[in-house]
């Protein structure tokens, strides 16, 4: 995919590149143990880890292609920092989604509305024929989120993630042209 990223526009956000800038609103998402509870990474509790994770996007982004395309997820009445989200692509027709909120902003249709945006971009932008989206089966809101911008439930698939040794079953979703 080609990075930076083109921005998004949504009803009531936008999906931007990632600046250096984002470290701080990055660090306060990921250093919350809540937000962290069903990703395979954090809670990270150092700004220099958010730092570091802010860089190598930037990196990435200097390089002017990459598998993995990271975008800053705004309020479109304030500019305000939500989130991050990203599509991974490591198979040459579909993609994955992901999407991180600070807690501040759940429970709003801000997921669903960047999940949309995502699938959106995916299918007619970068020309891929799958999106994928998963989740841990214990994660109802992420779970009601794709449902909610369309996706279809494929299944739940048992030990889908290994991280850190740990397998974790997922609820995985797809949606395809």
């Amino acid at each position: 995919m080609k990075v930076p990223p083109n921005e998004i526009i949504g009803t009531h956000l936008k999906l931007r590149p990632v600046r250096i800038e984002d470290v701080e609103p990055v660090h306060e998402y990921a250093a919350d143990p809540e937000v962290c509870r069903y990703l395979f990474w954090g809670p990270r509790t150092e700004m220099a880890q958010a730092k570091r994770h802010i860089e190598k996007i930037l990196g990435r982004y200097a390089y002017g292609e990459a598998d993995i395309c990271d975008w800053a997820i705004e309020r479109l009445e304030d500019g305000q920092f939500l989130g991050k989200a990203s599509l991974h692509s490591p198979e040459e027709d579909s993609v994955r989604l992901a999407v991180v909120l600070n807690r501040t902003f759940w429970g709003k249709g801000l997921g669903t509305e960047v999940t949309k945006l995502l699938i959106r971009s995916a299918l007619e932008d970068h020309g891929f024929r799958k999106v994928v989206g998963s989740c841990r089966v214990d994660n109802m809101a992420s779970d009601k989120m794709m449902q909610k911008a369309g996706m279809k439930f494929v299944g739940i698939v048992t030990g889908y993630e290994v991280r850190k040794g740990v397998q974790r079953d997922s609820r995985v979703y797809h949606v395809e042209t």
